[in-house]
């Protein structure tokens, strides 16, 4: 067991020195990338921040050359306790409130403002229906393509297009009538695993730094203030990986059933992201498994596929019943339909748009399937490299990631198993989307989930870095990594005009500009319609990449219904005829004006 558990994480007392050399190439590496940002050769890194961090780079040889003039004497390390102590329990509130703080501060000014993006209409559909205790509705009665949604199932059957997990985390919160509250706390707690992660791994040290910079990165807290799946997947993502590195320890079900459980949960949320995001974990327990069949350790192996295997059954049945009431199949999913139908560029692997133009589906929103680049293996590269860009600029900014890339790369080879785990989930969950067409929401949505993990790493390689230079007694060199680690967060928030955007406050104006639309369009509906019931059938543009105006609440019951309007296919007539219980309108999106048809 004792052999185990070092192969697993980093004694306390071990010092993982990094040489000299290695240093000098991370530190040469930052200070190119920061000329280049200085050069303006990215897009959303100031040239003024690019120079203040060249600036800070180049202070580093004067931060080595201040060596500690007496040496002390080499004093032994104890192994980190294992057991909580106060120091855990405050980190944890000191981190977890962070986190939480900073996703309240992100939704002060757009408080009283409607979701932004059209998949969160679809989840609160799906967050509603689930309270309804329900996976669907019938599809309406009379005219069913006139209450179409943009990412809602509606053949038969109308329901989110989404898997169920993360309708299923919204629920109570919306039912509490503060949907976006599970995903502050969703953020907050995955800052405070973090910090365990690194304690479990390593130890307090690498969770304090780790924590504390994903507690205080722009990124998790704008992606907090989204009703999307992400945030539900990271947590749960991160409960698996520490119940899995525990389960790595101590031998017993219980560990893996609570990582099985989590991991299921992920996978009712976001299945390729589970998927990707486990995917090291599960050949390690496989190949675990094997030796331990080889030796005849029963308990090993049954523990193994007892404790994983049972969850993610039971999480395969929820998804298969799913299913089954939305298509009427088990084995096809809602997503799979809904992009067979309306978007079929946007498919799954290379070439995406010259297969889904030979596949035309039956009901194709033109604009929003054309949107879908063709992907080649170039593009897809690219979109590689603009996902770990704006990973970096919504974490730990673009050099601080390249030094952890680096010297992560270097030190691979002697970490302990879990630290090489946590590193191969990155490159395989980057592996993964690959061969998909889009970078993501923000540049980087479909590796979202990666940014714990370079936390983790980054205070890997900066407890390594501490720990080489305090054996060397070059005692400036940790005060002037934390200047660095400040300027990042400095190039994050503070707001100075053009020179100088905050990326915090450029990402809250993003969100808030398809926000404050979709606002003016309910103040007018408010304020015009005001025979109720009512029927408003939107006449314009609904196959947009972002805003879609058509957005009902489940069931189709509320006071007012939206409806398409369809040039040459709208009867107004049939339609008054069978929604005669309802007053008809019809709201003209390019004027804003609605107009009573009777």
């Amino acid at each position: 067991m004792t052999d185990l558990r070092r192969a697993v994480v980093v004694p306390a007392s071990e010092t993982r020195a990094i040489g000299t050399g290695w240093q000098l190439l991370a530190w040469f590496a930052a200070i190119v990338l920061s000329w280049w940002g200085f050069q303006g050769r990215f897009a959303d890194w100031s040239t003024d921040l690019a120079l203040a961090t060249l600036g800070w780079l180049l202070l580093g040889p004067i931060a080595w050359l201040l060596v500690r003039q007496r040496r002390r004497p080499a004093v032994s390390v104890a192994a980190t306790s294992r057991s909580i102590t106060a120091q855990d329990l405050s980190a944890s509130l000191i981190i977890g409130g962070l986190a939480f703080a900073l996703s309240v501060m992100t939704a002060i000014p757009q408080w009283s403002l409607p979701p932004a993006y059209h998949d969160e209409y679809s989840y609160l559909f799906q967050a509603e229906t689930l309270l309804a205790g329900r996976f669907s509705w019938p599809s309406a009665a009379a005219f069913p393509e006139l209450f179409d949604q943009m990412h809602v199932l509606n053949e038969g059957r109308m329901a989110s297009r989404y898997y169920p997990g993360t309708g299923l985390w919204i629920a109570p919160w919306l039912a509490m009538g503060m949907p976006y509250l599970g995903h502050w706390i969703a953020g907050s707690l995955s800052a405070v695993l973090v910090y365990w992660v690194g304690r479990e791994l390593s130890d307090r040290t690498v969770g304090w730094i780790a924590g504390i910079v994903f507690a205080a990165a722009p990124g998790p807290a704008l992606f907090s203030n989204l009703l999307l799946a992400h945030h539900p997947t990271m947590l749960a993502l991160l409960v698996f990986t520490f119940w899995f590195l525990r389960g790595m320890q101590r031998d017993g079900v219980g560990n893996g059933l609570i990582a099985g459980a989590a991991l299921a949960a992920a996978m009712l949320c976001r299945p390729m992201t589970a998927a990707g995001f486990a995917l090291p974990f599960g050949v390690w327990s496989l190949i675990r498994c094997g030796g331990a069949w080889r030796s005849g350790q029963t308990a090993v192996w049954r523990n193994i596929i007892l404790g994983l295997g049972a969850p993610l059954v039971c999480g395969w049945g929820v998804m298969l019943t799913y299913n089954h009431d939305v298509t009427g199949n088990g084995f096809t999913s809602p997503y799979q339909v809904y992009t067979d139908l309306y978007t079929p560029r946007h498919v799954f692997g290379l070439n995406n748009g010259v297969r889904g133009d030979r596949h035309p589906g039956l009901k194709v929103l033109k604009t929003y399937d054309d949107w879908a680049e063709n992907l080649t293996p170039s593009k897809a590269w690219e979109n590689v490299l603009n996902r770990l860009i704006a990973t970096a600029m919504f974490t730990v900014e673009m050099p601080l990631l390249l030094v952890t890339l680096i010297l992560g790369i270097i030190l691979w080879p002697r970490m302990p198993t879990g630290w090489k785990l946590v590193t191969a989930s990155i490159v395989s969950l980057h592996a993964l989307h690959w061969p998909y067409w889009f970078a993501g929401i923000f540049g980087w949505h479909y590796v979202f989930e990666t940014a714990p993990l370079w936390c983790l790493m980054l205070g890997y390689v900066g407890r390594g870095l501490i720990r080489t230079w305090m054996s060397q007694d070059r005692v400036m060199l940790p005060f002037w990594a934390a200047g660095f680690l400040g300027l990042a967060w400095l190039g994050m928030y503070v707001d100075a005009g053009e020179a100088w955007a905050s990326r915090w406050k450029k990402g809250i104006g993003v969100i808030a500009y398809s926000r404050q639309q979709y606002a003016v369009f309910h103040e007018i509906l408010q304020r015009d319609v005001t025979q109720l019931p009512a029927l408003v059938l939107v006449d314009g543009p609904h196959d947009g990449q972002q805003i879609d105006f058509v957005t009902n609440h489940a069931g189709l019951t509320s006071p007012i219904l939206l409806g398409r309007f369809r040039e040459g296919q709208t009867n107004f007539s049939a339609v008054a005829a069978a929604y005669s219980d309802r007053h008809l309108y019809r709201y003209h999106m390019q004027t804003q004006r609605v107009e009573m048809l009777r």
